[in-house]
């Protein structure tokens, strides 16, 4: 059973949170009741698993017990019984409206009661426990026992093979994962059952994190390609600037360098992407001679002597 789910629960003083850190367990066997009556026992606890977020207890129902007989009965039918844990207060302080506190790995807000120190006597099934998170699954102390007397010990053994997982089996099974293991117990699933239910999540992990590496390797691979061809752009334009370089010579230009000297900056400014400005001063600093002998000529048709 889920004694204390870890949360708020409806007391006789108000909504209280028990811490569970500060909760002593005197022991791993303890009575269990029905609804808090200490005349109505009920069976024993034999194992208290106390994670500092919830009880977790495992135990067994008396065989001659007709309260028990009646607990797995209505159990089988469906009815779904609750727990609540009897404590003995040793600390405990109230959180006022408008302040809060972190018990148990959550935030609670006040008004409520925070059981700071406390010594666990008992736990009860009851039909509405003060906590609304936990759960019992009554599994036939008085039923399967008697029945197992009966059957051949081949029989016994098959049953035994198939049935409900204990919380020892579960946390031996998944000792890192406490939450698996709460589902797990609470849905009554065999061994068998909860290793196959967790491997197929296992491999359904898995193959959601290979579909999101394949993404990420296809964004990169895409990222590449794009990479690729703006070098090969890059590459394309030095190309034709060097090809203008080479082909633009005083052997391809007009040989009047009054005529040459226009046409090597035109070609420069489309070859390269330039400005006529800025294709101006690439031919003079890339062809002096023909920059030089276009100034003379200049000069010389217009009457002016350098």
């Amino acid at each position: 059973m889920l004694a204390y789910g870890g949360g708020l629960a409806r007391t006789s003083a108000g909504p209280s949170i028990f811490d569970l850190a500060g909760m002593r367990l005197p022991g791993q066997k303890l009575a269990a009741f029905k609804d808090h009556d200490y005349t109505a026992e009920l069976g024993y606890t034999e194992r208290l698993a106390n994670d500092g977020r919830s009880l977790l207890v495992d135990g067994q129902l008396l065989e001659a017990c007709e309260a028990a007989q009646k607990v797995v009965a209505r159990a089988e039918d469906g009815f779904p019984w609750q727990a609540s844990v009897g404590l003995a207060t040793s600390r405990s302080e109230f959180l006022e409206e408008g302040q809060s506190a972190t018990v148990n790995g959550r935030e609670v807000n006040g008004p409520c009661r925070v059981v700071r120190e406390s010594t666990l006597r008992e736990v009860s099934i009851t039909a509405l426990g003060a906590d609304e998170e936990t759960w019992v699954r009554a599994r036939a102390g008085v039923t399967e026992r008697q029945e197992s007397r009966e059957r051949p010990k081949e029989a016994t053994v098959t049953e035994e093979k198939k049935s409900v997982a204990t919380l020892a089996e579960l946390r031996g099974a998944f000792p890192g994962d406490p939450q698996f293991v709460l589902e797990q117990l609470g849905a009554g699933a065999t061994l068998e059952a909860a290793q196959r239910t967790f491997y197929q999540a296992r491999a359904t992990t898995l193959e959601a994190e290979a579909a999101a590496k394949a993404l990420e390797i296809k964004a990169k691979d895409e990222a590449l390609a794009a990479a690729k061809t703006e070098l090969e752009a890059l590459k394309a334009t030095k190309a034709r600037a060097g090809a203008w370089s080479g082909a633009a010579t005083t052997a391809t230009l007009p040989t009047d360098p009054v005529q040459a000297f226009p046409v090597a900056v035109t070609a420069c400014a489309r070859d390269r992407g330039l400005t006529r400005k800025a294709a101006t001063l690439a031919v003079i600093q890339e062809m002096p001679e023909l920059h030089a002998a276009f100034v003379a000529e200049f000069n010389r048709a217009h009457g002016r002597e350098v």
